[in-house]
């Protein structure tokens, strides 16, 4: 497994209610999975994918990855897991405008540990395997929103990391254009050892998955 979470809970307190976000889960994603969670807003399921990235906290319970439990690492340990182990896909894309589509997947490496003469040919790699070379000087208001989330995409990838979380990547795009980034993210999977974990409310573009849940009050059932 590379990803396991155990008795993993959310919860904070509200006046005298305690409020249960995430309720005791547990759950495990192997390597090449492609794993969807589904779910009504304020479900739980975006506090859930932040757990498992590092980007929350939980009240309780472990996320293991690779054998460790994220939740013992130091800040320093936390933001090398961040950067480097993981790739994060938002539903906007979160590009900078006044940079072109190639410096906006150079700004990631900065952080790394690569050498610098390596940015440029690991970028022009991962825009092409988006079918993007074409764009890369390129400025993100040319681009359509298929096209930015594709960039959005090759950014998480940049690194390589062994899993993406994606959280609605395509819910602000119609159904043409989100069968398309699911497309990509298949044709992306053997090339990255690419393992998808990803949150969306449109379970009919994610019907070939490895496994598909539904998150209800803070608890998931597999459908």
């Amino acid at each position: 497994m590379i990803i396991e979470c155990k008795n993993l809970s959310k919860s904070f307190i509200q006046g005298n209610e305690q409020i249960n976000i995430v309720n005791d889960l547990n759950f495990s994603v192997k390597n090449n999975d492609f794993i969807s969670v589904v779910g009504e807003s304020g479900s739980g399921k975006t506090t859930f994918l932040n757990l498992m990235s590092g980007l929350e906290t939980p009240s309780s319970g472990s996320v293991i990855f690779n054998g460790d439990d994220i939740n013992n690492y130091d800040e320093n340990q936390l933001s090398d897991f961040r950067a480097n182990k993981i790739g994060f896909i938002f539903q906007s894309h979160h590009l900078l405008s006044e940079f072109t589509i190639l410096e906006n997947l150079l700004i990631p490496l900065q952080l790394s540990k690569l050498k610098t003469n390596d940015f440029k040919e690991l970028a022009i790699e991962v825009l092409d395997k988006v079918g993007l070379l074409a764009k890369l000087d390129s400025y993100p208001a040319s681009l359509s929103g298929g096209e930015r989330q594709r960039v959005s995409i090759a950014r998480a990838l940049i690194k390589k990391p062994k899993v993406i979380f994606a959280d609605e990547p395509t819910g602000n795009l119609d159904m043409n254009n989100s069968k398309k980034i699911l497309d990509l993210f298949y044709d992306l999977r053997d090339f990255y050892k690419l393992t998808l974990v990803l949150v969306t409310h449109n379970i009919s573009i994610t019907k070939n998955f490895s496994k598909c849940y539904e998150m209800v009050s803070g608890k998931l059932n597999e459908l």
